[in-house]
């Protein structure tokens, strides 16, 4: 999710029983202004499913916040508060600086080579085009060419009729 979004978050965004997070707003602060604001396109609404490990995070983290309202942030803190925090983290561990928004891509780019599909990426990244997600990650997707390649020689090897009977069969069929 964008930076905002996550800054955006509130308890009752959080389904832990259907596993998911209702992304419905985002965060900004103007002029000293805690400022929620609708998210940034239209499908930028969306919900977003997540694993058994980030429930149990997100349980524990809630747990531990002191009579927290649904509606109150999850995480009451600034864009600039986070940047300084990851910087703070990267000198102290001596990892090269990244941004918050590096994470989205990280993100993006292990969902890729989990092998998922660049429409489903879109919509879980709130993207309005899938073709923003292809611009953005296009370098990540040329090794699923082979893979194409290689799943369709599979099933060409495991099938009890050949691809050139099957051509032979379609040109008959179409002929007679």
């Amino acid at each position: 999710m964008r930076e905002g979004e996550l800054l955006a978050l509130t308890a009752a965004d959080i389904d832990l029983v259907a596993k998911q997070i209702d992304i419905n707003k985002t965060y900004q602060r103007l002029n000293g202004q805690d400022i929620i604001t609708p998210p940034k396109t239209k499908k930028s609404k969306r919900k977003v499913p997540i694993p058994d490990f980030l429930c149990q995070e997100l349980q524990s983290y809630m747990d531990t916040r002191y009579m927290l309202s649904p509606n109150e942030r999850l995480f009451p803190a600034t864009k600039h508060f986070l940047s300084h925090e990851m910087e703070r983290g990267s000198k102290k561990t001596g990892v090269k600086r990244i941004r918050i928004h590096d994470i989205r891509h990280s993100h993006a780019s292990l969902l890729i080579n989990q092998g998922c599909d660049a429409l489903i990426l879109a919509d879980r990244l709130g993207h309005e085009k899938v073709s923003t997600t292809l611009n953005t990650y296009s370098h990540l997707f040329p090794h699923k060419q082979q893979e194409l390649v290689t799943n369709l020689e599979q099933l060409a090897t495991n099938a009890p009729v050949t691809p050139h009977q099957n051509l032979q069969w379609a040109i008959h069929f179409w002929i007679h």
